[in-house]
């Protein structure tokens, strides 16, 4: 069933995170943030991320918001989660000690341009759009497509220009020419 298919791409997705959350937590070094910035990027992915746990616990909670679509519909834009999914960890991989829980720079990080990253400028913040994409389509429900757009517009206004101005603060001409070669969410060879 579909339920199944989102539920095994939810849990998926947080085991992923976690196990590489977990992997660096000894070697991750925190800088200050902005308290919006660390306890609002959690508190915002959980209301964005909501509707897809109700259509998985409790479908009755978002039916009014489902929308009738063709099953090979759902299933080849579904896809879409899939590839989150695989970028997801793809971009956990690369990024190694890298990974921080801010968008702060600290001293010691290194830019990664590599893997997921020769892609795009932000995979991390790309597989959890993709995520809510498929999993959008898969669910064929609109408040999960709006989410996703709700997202869009969060990482594009506030996370990404936040994180990169610490990313030319730290790394200077070095990210601004990576900057200019790739887009931020999506794929550019």
């Amino acid at each position: 069933s579909f339920r199944g298919i989102v539920a095994g791409i939810i849990v998926l997705s947080a085991g992923i995170y976690i196990w590489h959350r977990l992997r660096i937590r000894s070697t991750s070094e925190q800088s200050a943030e902005s308290a919006a910035f660390r306890w609002g990027r959690p508190l915002v992915a959980a209301v964005l991320f909501s509707p897809v746990i109700l259509y998985v616990v409790y479908p009755q909670a978002i039916a009014f918001a489902q929308v009738p679509l063709l099953s090979i519909v759902r299933e080849f834009c579904g896809m879409a989660a899939v590839i989150g999914l695989g970028l997801l960890n793809m971009s956990l991989l690369e990024l190694g000690n890298n990974l921080a829980s801010t968008t702060r720079t600290t001293e010691g990080q290194e830019l990664v341009t590599t893997g997921a990253y020769e892609w795009m400028r932000h995979p991390l913040y790309a597989a959890a759009l993709y995520l809510l994409v498929g999993c959008a389509f898969l669910a064929s429900n609109l408040l999960i497509l709006v989410a996703a757009v709700v997202l869009f517009v969060l990482l594009r206004r506030f996370l990404i220009p936040e994180e990169e101005r610490q990313l030319i603060q730290q790394f200077g001409e070095v990210y601004e020419a990576y900057r200019k070669r790739k887009l931020p969410l999506f794929p550019h060879w």
